[in-house]
């Protein structure tokens, strides 16, 4: 899914936590990364519950799918 800033969501979670740690790994691999929480319902200005949307621009959309299709394969346990 592409949106009107040109960004891809390569990854939607549904707890905040997830998704920041993928954002994490994501600009750890040197990508530009944005957390988009879609309007979720939750406490404060950090709803905890999503769906929460990880999105990067167009240009980096297939490494950061790779890279998080390994780190969920990697978190999944045995």
């Amino acid at each position: 899914m592409t949106d009107a800033d040109g960004l891809v969501v390569v990854a939607s979670c549904d707890a905040r936590h997830k998704a920041e740690l993928l954002v994490e790994l994501l600009e750890d691999g040197g990508i530009t990364a944005v957390l988009e929480d879609g309007g979720s319902i939750g406490f404060g200005s950090k709803p905890p519950f999503g769906p929460f949307r990880v999105a990067v621009r167009s240009d980096d959309a297939e490494t950061a799918k790779q890279l998080v299709a390994g780190w969920w394969d990697a978190s999944e346990p045995d």
